[in-house]
């Protein structure tokens, strides 16, 4: 199975969900798009060292033609990464970490599973999380067993170079006017098995937290 047809089948699978979630109108039609909305939201991108720097200045753009509340943050290690997101309050991480196939977060001789670090960001009440480096397919999955989702996940198994910033710049001009995240991008890169998209980023995806819009501000 290829990264391509991986991040196909996880977006569409976290879609059909939230669609199976969604709320009926009054007239018996399903409606998409709509979601509770969060006005004026806080994104953090967030690294530990700057050897991502060039990647989070890139994906800086993603938010800051739609968001004034944008913090970057650069911390020495992995420690440091713990005890500032422990604290932190944020809608959106965007995180530039590195994870093994095992599931852990790694720097130098420390580590910490994939999974714990959602569960202290979902115990901030965020609701969208952003893994921006890229890691092994099997990152995610065996280090987040058992665990339950209330945020939107997307974890990069592959940026392709630009295409990742480009094609979620696509995305947020969508959020960030109203649009729910999985209905934006399926409308961005329709998620149908076999349907190959050569100018989009091959991720996963889980929608835990799929009818939260976060509504731009400028």
């Amino acid at each position: 199975m290829t990264s391509l047809i991986i991040f196909g089948i996880a977006i569409l699978i976290g879609l059909v969900s939230f669609l199976r979630r969604s709320k009926r109108t009054s007239n018996g039609e399903t409606n998409h798009s709509k979601g509770s909305n969060i006005h004026n939201p806080k994104i953090l991108l967030l690294q530990i060292g700057t050897l991502n720097q060039s990647q989070l200045d890139a994906d800086l753009t993603i938010y800051c033609d739609y968001y004034t509340n944008v913090t970057t943050k650069t911390v020495n290690n992995l420690k440091e990464f713990i005890d500032f997101i422990s604290n932190a309050s944020f809608d959106l991480f965007h995180l530039f970490v590195n994870i093994d196939k095992d599931g852990n977060i790694i720097d130098g001789s420390d580590k910490i599973t994939v999974g714990k670090i959602i569960s202290v960001i979902q115990a901030r009440n965020a609701k969208y999380i952003f893994f921006a480096n890229d890691s092994p397919s099997d990152s995610y999955t065996n280090g987040s067993k058992g665990l339950k989702h209330t945020t939107n996940i997307v974890m990069t198994l592959e940026r392709k170079g630009n295409n990742f910033s480009e094609f979620f710049k696509k995305v947020f001009s969508k959020v960030s006017k109203g649009q729910t995240l999985p209905v934006a991008w399926n409308e961005i890169a329709p998620q149908i098995p076999g349907v190959e998209h050569d100018n989009t980023p091959s991720c996963m995806a889980v929608m835990g937290a799929g009818s939260v819009i976060l509504r731009g501000d400028k």
